[in-house]
């Protein structure tokens, strides 16, 4: 059960009170404004492919006064009556703003998983490891070389026996 708004024609707004999947079909939708009988508004009704069935109720008011109107629901499933208040447009914008993120991320992230794989498969090294050939020789030292730079002279000429 759910409470929406949507703007109508200047100045006014439609409440909607609607009703999912309920068994038997006998129900009431009604509104009220601060707590006082605002009437039943425009209806419908019908099944659903179930057997269950659906129903909501329309009823026209100011726009900005949305939020002193909630629908009341009565049915036999119902120990006793329910208030449905209004949605607040922003709690669900945000879990969809969320979800969409979330999803995008994911999608993001096996992505370039996925091409990472592939490049590991070839054969190739992981894109941060840099093996270029200007700066292999700081990472692997000739064999039989001084290791250390500053141990080797580069201007003295080598004495021949």
């Amino acid at each position: 059960m759910r409470l929406k708004a949507r703007p109508s024609s200047p100045g006014f707004s439609v409440l909607t009170c609607s009703a999912f999947s309920f068994y038997p079909p006998e129900l009431q939708l009604r509104f009220l404004r601060n707590g006082l009988a605002a009437g039943t508004g425009q209806g419908d009704f019908g099944p659903n492919s179930d057997g269950s069935f659906h129903a909501s109720s329309s009823l026209t008011v100011k726009s900005g006064d949305e939020h002193h109107y909630c629908c009341i629901v009565q049915h036999a499933g119902l120990a006793q009556p329910l208030r449905v208040e209004l949605e607040s447009p922003a709690k669900s914008s945000v879990l969809v703003v969320g979800i969409v993120i979330g999803v995008l991320l994911l999608t993001a992230a096996a992505v370039g998983g996925a091409l990472l794989w592939r490049r590991m498969r070839s054969g190739l090294p992981a894109p941060w490891i840099s093996l270029r050939g200007d700066d292999t020789g700081v990472l692997l030292p000739t064999p039989g070389e001084a290791q250390d730079a500053d141990l080797k002279d580069v201007n003295v000429i080598p004495a021949t026996a």
